[in-house]
C-alpha cells in the first residue's frame, strides 16, 4: 500500500470512529432520563451564559448534534469515494434512520416519549451539516479534474 492510501484509510477509519461517537452521544442522550437531561440542559445554559428556555436549548442541541453527524458523514463517504449515487442514497437513508431511532429510544423511557419536531429538527441540522461539505467536496473536485486536462 502506497503512503497516499494508506493515509485515505487511516482518514477513513478516523472518521468511522468519529461517526460512532457521535452516534454514542446521540442515542446515549436519549436513554437518559427526562430529569437527567433536564440537569444537562441547565447546565448547558449557565455554562454558556444562554437566558433561553430549556426548551430551546434542547432543540438546539438536536439541531448541533446532528448537524455535526451530517458534517462527518458527509466527509466519510468523500474520502471513502463512494460513487455520487451511492453517497446520496446512503446519506438520505441515515437522515432518515438515525432522527427516528432516536426518537424510538425515548419510547423505553418512563418519563420521555418521541417527538416529531425532533425528528424535523435533526434531519434539518444533518443537512446543513451534509451539504455544505458536499458542495465544497464537489467544487474541490471540479477544480481538481480541471487543473488535470490542462
Amino acid at each position: 500500500m502506497n503512503p497516499k492510501q494508506n493515509k485515505k484509510r487511516i482518514l477513513t477509519v478516523t472518521l468511522a470512529v468519529g461517526v460512532a461517537c457521535i452516534l454514542v452521544f446521540i442515542w446515549g442522550n436519549s436513554v437518559l432520563p427526562g430529569s437527567v437531561s433536564s440537569m444537562i440542559s441547565g447546565f448547558v445554559m449557565k455554562l454558556l451564559g444562554w437566558s433561553m428556555t430549556e426548551y430551546t436549548v434542547r432543540k438546539a442541541g438536536h439541531f448541533t448534534e446532528f448537524l455535526l453527524l451530517g458534517a462527518v458523514l458527509g466527509l466519510f463517504f468523500t474520502v471513502k469515494g463512494t460513487k455520487r449515487k451511492d453517497k446520496t442514497l446512503y446519506l438520505c437513508l441515515l437522515a432518515l434512520f438515525v432522527p427516528l431511532m432516536d426518537e424510538t429510544i425515548q419510547l423505553f423511557s418512563d418519563d420521555r416519549g418521541p417527538q416529531v419536531t425532533d425528528i424535523w429538527i435533526d434531519i434539518a441540522g444533518y443537512a446543513c451539516g451534509c451539504l455544505p461539505v458536499l458542495v465544497v467536496a464537489a467544487v474541490i473536485r471540479w477544480a481538481w479534474q480541471k487543473k488535470r486536462k490542462q
